[in-house]
């Protein structure tokens, strides 16, 4: 009786940290997958459009515009972390670089 209650008592956190761990390793996979498939020299609205129709209905979120020259596209975590792909863009809303990471507050 003690052993499954101490193994009861030690599964639920075990548990829960590896929930938090799988949610930010998706998020990071996702936006890194996302980043990669933007190619340097592209026209941006296509991404864009691509993010907006299948990833902003699931709480993703997208900022900027050309004339800020860069986007930035946020994929979420575990409650407030998020992974980024951010995309610089030329004024002719060409990508010219990119990055991806994840960002924990």
């Amino acid at each position: 009786m003690f052993v499954k209650i101490a193994f009861a008592i030690i599964s639920v956190p075990v548990i829960l940290i590896a929930l938090v761990g799988y949610i930010n390793w998706s998020a990071e996979r996702e936006a890194q997958a996302f980043c990669d498939a933007i190619e340097l020299g592209s026209d941006i609205s296509l991404a864009v459009t691509k993010f907006e129709e299948k990833l902003g209905k699931r709480g993703a979120l997208h900022y900027g515009s050309v004339e800020d020259k860069g986007h930035t596209f946020l994929f979420p975590g575990f409650m407030f972390d998020k992974a980024v792909c951010g995309v610089s863009v030329a004024s002719d809303g060409k990508a010219i670089s990119k990055y991806s990471q994840m960002q924990y507050d």
